[in-house]
């Protein structure tokens, strides 16, 4: 991984960047060998060398309906919560994002999406394949999709089980209308599920099963209106087990 870092970043963002990203490209080691990765000159964020190929990508973070007035407050009031949790003595602090239907999350998405993919289209020709790496981040929805285990209520299962698929079929959806962009994918830590522009998957990334896309096409519609709640928890004395819930609720 030490060739990530071979040509520091001329910017602090991009050096954040490329520490969010270190988990991911250990993930996709699992799929793809890559020969090199650049630091991009903004256009495109990265680039990934591959073989003979250059894949230009775009990252950023995904994020809900309550960040689209404001830009990125929320996000904000949140580091300021973080900084101000690390001094003990209270055992356990709560941050709540706020309430959002999936209805209203599909919204915010297909909007980023818009704004990247008309992006792309300025510097994509330049490479081989163009990527776009959506992080899912404190306070983004669609954690349904890239968590490693679901905790369900007894009883819930199904339900649960059907809320998920609806929700990767309606990316999957959206994604497969992204071109220019071969890829969309959303990552987590290392954790990530790709979503090709078409049924082709050369790199064979981690994708949303045939199965799972025909379940969430047959869910009841009702999932749309579903509303989560999304909260972040940090707890002393470690300072380490900083987690996420969301809730759906009818």
């Amino acid at each position: 991984m030490d060739w990530v870092y071979r040509s520091p970043p001329s910017r602090p963002k991009r050096g954040e960047e490329a520490l969010e990203l270190a988990p991911f490209l250990l993930c996709l080691e699992q799929s793809i060998t890559l020969d090199d990765v650049e630091s991009g000159q903004d256009p495109p964020d990265f680039v990934f060398r591959h073989q003979a190929k250059r894949i230009g990508v775009e990252l950023t973070a995904l994020v809900p309906t309550l960040f689209d007035e404001g830009g990125y407050l929320k996000r904000a009031d949140f580091k300021t919560f973080q900084a101000e949790t690390k001094e003990p003595p209270l055992p356990k602090h709560e941050f709540e994002w706020g309430e959002f239907t999936l209805r209203e999350s599909l919204d915010a998405f297909a909007m980023q999406l818009d704004r990247k993919t008309q992006k792309v289209k300025v510097w994509g020709r330049a490479f081989s394949e163009n990527w776009l790496l959506m992080h899912v981040a404190c306070g983004s929805p669609f954690g349904v999709l890239v968590a490693s285990e679901r905790r369900d209520m007894p009883g819930d299962e199904a339900e649960m089980a059907d809320f998920a698929a609806k929700t990767a079929h309606a990316v999957s959806l959206m994604c497969r209308k992204s071109q220019p962009f071969r890829y969309v994918i959303l990552f987590s830590g290392t954790a990530l599920l790709a979503f090709p522009a078409n049924d082709s998957n050369p790199h064979r990334l981690p994708t949303p099963s045939a199965d799972l896309l025909d379940r969430g096409a047959n869910a009841f519609d009702e999932y749309l209106d579903w509303r989560s709640r999304l909260s972040s928890i940090v707890e002393h004395p470690l300072l380490a087990s900083e987690t996420e819930s969301g809730i759906p609720t009818t």
